[in-house]
Formats: C-alpha cells, sequence, structure tokens
C-alpha cells in the first residue's frame, strides 16, 4: 500500500501515481484528500490570506511578470 493513485485534472492519464502514507493505524486508518495541486492553483488564496493582497496588487503583479497567471 505504499503505491497510491488519485485523480489529477493535468495529468495526462487522468491520474497521478504517489507515494501512499508509511504509517498504518487500524483503528484511524489514512485517507487521501486529493492529488497535489497545479502551478499557482493556491498563489491567489495565498497572496490574499497571509499577505492581505488585493486584486489590484495581485493583478499588478501577473502584468509585470512577477508571478504567472493564478488559478
Amino acid at each position: 500500500d505504499m503505491r497510491i493513485t488519485l485523480p489529477h485534472p493535468v495529468a495526462g492519464s487522468g491520474t497521478v501515481d504517489l507515494i501512499g502514507n508509511p504509517l498504518k493505524f487500524s483503528a484511524t486508518p489514512v485517507t487521501y484528500q486529493g492529488a497535489p495541486p497545479t502551478l499557482g492553483q493556491h498563489t491567489r488564496t495565498v497572496l490574499q490570506g497571509i499577505l492581505d493582497m488585493t486584486d489590484a496588487d495581485i493583478t499588478a503583479l501577473i502584468a509585470s511578470g512577477a508571478i504567472g497567471e493564478t488559478a
């Protein structure tokens, strides 16, 4: 159970193979929430939520080329 397969929105096959959690508990089995994020998937959330940036700030960063388009 060290190899798991999860759906992924960008992967060519539609799924990605990942390494499973090495800890195995009988009473609390591991559950997997989803595949790794795509590039830029959480950029806007991080910039707004942690750095308190506005949409205008983020748009300016994109326009300057400092960051790519955010998902």
